[in-house]
């Protein structure tokens, strides 16, 4: 007979411990048929974090809202200017306040973003049940999502 190029369990943590890919496998169809199955469930919600991170990330133009509980940067709202890093490699965001000449500058995770893009959860629906990934990548996809073309 042939072998299965799929192993019986995954080898890596499984994130979302919801059906099993044995489990799948049981209630019946090929082991590629359920190993797609199990990959597209584990893919969707871990493709909806990641929009949603990037969309609430603070990038130049957004309006902005300083998390700061004291010093001169309490509650500014903005538009950021700038992005860099900071000495010590976390990111840091410069902005421009209405009436200010000057840039505030604040750690990129002490602001909010007051308008980020929608996230289309459909888009990305469609795109884990259209998806048939190369199995050398779906392990790839899994530990690092994104909408990625191989």
């Amino acid at each position: 007979g042939t072998s299965s190029v799929l192993p019986t369990e995954p080898s890596f943590p499984v994130p979302n411990h919801g059906t099993s890919l044995r489990r799948l496998r049981r209630s019946g169809g090929s082991s590629q048929a359920a190993a797609l199955a199990w990959y597209r469930q584990q893919l969707l919600p871990q493709l909806i974090a990641v929009a949603q991170a990037r969309a609430t990330a603070p990038r130049v133009g957004r309006q902005v809202r300083s998390l700061t509980r004291r010093g001169k940067n309490v509650h500014v709202t903005g538009e950021v200017r700038w992005i860099g890093p900071d000495r010590y490699g976390s990111e840091r965001v410069g902005i421009q306040v209405a009436g200010d000449d000057a840039l505030r500058f604040l750690p990129a995770r002490s602001v909010a973003v007051l308008d980020p893009e929608p996230v289309d959860e459909q888009a990305l629906r469609t795109y884990t049940e259209t998806r048939r990934p190369d199995w050398r990548h779906a392990l790839d996809d899994l530990a690092a999502p994104g909408l990625v073309t191989h």
